[in-house]
């Protein structure tokens, strides 16, 4: 199933921007949003006119005085039919500018992936599964938990992987290696944190998914029960404190009131608490569910050869490029570390050393890429090692691209392109989909792609 229609016809678009400042809509001059791969921020950055800011905001007192401001940018593609609007990103500013000549406001900012980024922990967490850890600290900077649990507990991570926690890292850091080992993704979209299976589940996994979610539904049905008998004793309450009144005991009547009122706050409180600890996770099982079973699709990049009747076409603009890297082949290591009967142990193929930066040099000497596989023996662990750098050296190219702007195209869409009766004609994982809105320019957006899963990775 094709995402977007790769067949170009001519038509007009109403596109429609929306930027938010602290929760105020306010009027733009253009924006940028970079989306890119899981494992950092998504960033904008935004130019405003001065004279078309509400008037508080119009003064450079304000901005000087703020300490943190709110940015919500969304985008709508309206039709007769449908109204498409997508949030791009919501986040806080990092910096801004001012620039008294053109008398205009300049701000750039990173996506709610910050809040993590910026904090530092040496936390181990050890009688925690790394399902627990994402939860407490979404909670901790006001995010809501969108997690698939997990099983593991972190301490047994550590001894098996043998790292070094006493340090600190960030909070950031510390996700993205634990959805490395349990095979997750992590990332941030809006005001929620996503934790969840990388990979598509197995019809084995979505029973087990299904169960998980049975369990989640059946704390919310819980909750719901006690809370109306809680609500249904607070009604029988209004009842005789009604008759009360009528045979004029005011004080009888008063405390049923205020008994009945006791247990309608109750209720609501058993609610809310269900809600919040089971939402994210009932929204993230039910994703993972419909993920395994319906195949999400791709984003097609079209190419048309030349012939006799219309020149080249493609549903892109003319800076369709691809790229391979042949010094690749010199220059991968794959390391795969796994561990069977609780000793751990590490190989490498090429069997040397995987090094990554030294002092003095600005780059690797070789490009790592790490797997953690459990139960493996060394022959298994080695044979997975020359099976990837096999495909990573034979297969590692890259692909860019403008088009129109849309609000398909996403990080973790998987881009198919065709007709270019090559071995370019292949899946390609989205590192960075970059978009663009202003008035001279319209809704425009770039892409970069490279056939090999980011997510793949393990950071160090």
């Amino acid at each position: 199933m094709d995402l977007n229609n790769p067949v170009i016809t001519p038509n007009a678009r109403q596109i429609v921007g929306r930027f938010l400042l602290n929760g105020v809509e306010v009027p733009f001059v253009s924006f940028e949003v970079d989306s890119n791969s899981f494992y950092s921020a998504d960033t904008f950055s935004a130019e405003l006119a001065i004279s078309a800011l509400p008037k508080s905001m119009g003064l450079l007192n304000w901005w000087a005085n703020q300490t943190s401001i709110e940015v919500q940018i969304s985008v709508g593609i309206l039709s007769k039919q449908t109204a498409d609007w997508e949030t791009l990103i919501i986040g806080g500013v990092d910096r801004w500018s001012f620039n008294p000549a053109r008398y205009t406001v300049s701000v750039e900012g990173r996506d709610y992936t910050a809040k993590l980024i910026d904090v530092k922990t040496s936390e181990k967490f050890a009688n925690h599964k790394a399902s627990d850890i994402a939860i407490e600290l979404a909670k901790r900077h006001g995010l809501r938990p969108v997690v698939v649990p997990t099983k593991t507990l972190a301490g047994t991570i550590y001894k098996i992987d043998h790292v070094q926690m006493n340090d600190e890292r960030s909070e950031w850091d510390l996700l993205s290696y634990l959805a490395g080992v349990e095979g997750y993704q992590v990332y941030v979209k809006g005001n929620d944190l996503h934790f969840e299976p990388a990979t598509k589940p197995t019809p084995k996994d979505i029973n087990q998914l299904k169960s998980q979610l049975d369990d989640v539904n059946k704390k919310l049905n819980q909750a719901s029960s006690k809370s109306m008998a809680l609500n249904n004793q607070a009604t029988d309450l209004v009842t005789q404190s009604e008759k009360a009144r009528a045979a004029g005991n005011k004080a009888q009547a008063d405390s049923l009131l205020s008994q009945a009122a006791a247990l309608n706050q109750q209720a609501g409180k058993i609610q809310a608490d269900a809600h919040s600890d089971c939402d994210g996770t009932k929204i993230a099982l039910e994703k993972q569910i419909a993920a395994g079973m319906n195949f999400d699709g791709t984003y097609v990049i079209r190419w048309v050869p030349p012939n006799q009747s219309h020149p080249a076409q493609a549903n892109c603009s003319e800076d369709l490029k691809f790229e391979r890297d042949l010094t690749l082949a010199k220059g991968v290591t794959v390391q795969v570390r796994s561990w069977t009967k609780g000793k751990a142990f590490t190989v490498a193929y090429p069997q040397n050393t995987a090094k990554g930066i030294t002092p003095g040099k600005a780059t690797a000497k070789r490009q790592v890429y790490s797997i953690v596989r459990s139960g493996l023996t060394r022959d298994d662990a080695m044979k997975l090692a020359q099976q990837t750098h096999k495909q990573i050296t034979d297969h590692e190219m890259r692909m860019s691209c403008s088009l129109p702007g849309d609000n398909i195209l996403m990080p973790s869409t998987i881009v198919r392109v065709e007709g270019t009766a090559s071995p370019f004609d292949q899946l390609y994982f989205v590192d960075s989909v970059r978009r663009s809105f202003s008035f001279d320019g319209g809704y425009s957006m770039s892409l970069t792609a490279k056939n090999h899963n980011p997510n793949s990775m393990i950071l160090p």
